[in-house]
């Protein structure tokens, strides 16, 4: 819940930017690259971007549900 609202207090703004979806079946494999900028308390720039891969799994109703998430795909 910390990380939420530390998140809430920047104010951010997130870019998306959908890259490639490969599907086989009911799975399908996602990638995309995020950037999130915001203001820190103090007044400084925050600039991070995330390179997450998701799986998710088609469902009955037809939607699409996330069943992994990996959100430091590519972090170092």
């Amino acid at each position: 819940l910390e990380g939420l609202l530390n998140l809430v207090t920047i104010k951010p703004k997130l870019t998306l930017n959908a890259s490639r979806v490969v599907r086989n079946g009911d799975l399908a494999l996602l990638y995309s690259d995020w950037t999130i900028t915001g203001t820190n308390p103090d007044g400084s720039t925050l600039s991070l971007d995330v390179k997450p891969t998701h799986v998710a799994r088609l469902q009955a109703d037809g939607t699409w549900c996330v069943v992994i998430d990996d959100p430091s795909v590519g972090a170092s």
